[in-house]
This record gives C-alpha cells, structure tokens and sequence, in this order.
C-alpha cells in the first residue's frame, strides 16, 4: 500500500500543478475565486483519473465501472473542496492560495481513501494484501 500511496501522491501532485495554475491564472484575468477553483479542479480531475487508473490503481475493472464511480466521487470531493475553500476564504478571510492549500490536505486523503476502497477496489483489493 506505501507504493501505491506514493504513485498517488506523485499522480496527485501533477494534478495539484494543474488545478494550483488554473487557479492562479483564471485569477490573474479576473475570474472569481471560487469559480476559478471548481474549474481548475475539474481540469485536475482528467489528469487524476487517467494516472489512477492506469498507474496508482492498476485496476481491472472496465472504464464503464470505474469511469462513474471515479466521476462520482469526484464531484462530492469537488463540493468538498468548494465548501472548505469558501469557509476559509471568506469566512475566515485566509488568502485563496493558503485556503486552497488547506482544501487539497482534505481532499487528498478522503480521496485517496474513498477510491482505494470504492471505485478501483477489484484489482486493489486482490493485489493488496494491507487493505482492511
């Protein structure tokens, strides 16, 4: 499980680079914050799914199972991050950048957690003999 926690956080990263520029830039051309973040996050979303699957997960499930599940859970970490964005932008009135660093912290792990354990799970689960 550590090397497949380390391809995630490798692939995550390179999605990290996506969303993180996407942010900046929309940004930089006057694009709302919060706005700006959904898209860059849907932008990361296509990197993510193509290294899970391929790379992190190595899974066997066909793309028509993994494929909703994977948008599935994506969209609710998407409203996850929106939500932890927002609260910490302008609730607590942190600079965007800083809150959305504290977003992908969360996400990061309750992502990881919930396709490991749902959406990829036939061939992690039989390869990995940690999962419990």
């Amino acid at each position: 499980m550590l090397l497949r926690f380390g391809r995630y956080i490798v692939s995550g990263f390179i999605a990290v680079v996506v969303h993180y520029s996407s942010l900046f830039i929309l940004v930089s051309q006057g694009l709302d914050p919060i706005l700006a973040t959904s898209l860059g996050f849907a932008l990361a979303i296509v990197v993510n799914y193509i290294s899970q699957y391929y790379w992190v997960f190595n899974t066997s499930r066909p793309h028509r199972h993994t494929f909703p599940s994977y948008v599935g859970v994506t969209v609710a970490m998407m409203g996850t991050n929106a939500s932890i964005f927002w609260f910490a932008s302008a609730k607590l009135d942190w600079h965007y950048m800083f809150a959305q660093a504290v977003a992908t912290a969360a996400v990061v792990v309750l992502n990881f957690t919930i396709n490991r354990r749902f959406t990829f799970y036939a061939r992690t689960a039989h390869h990995d003999s940690s999962r419990s």
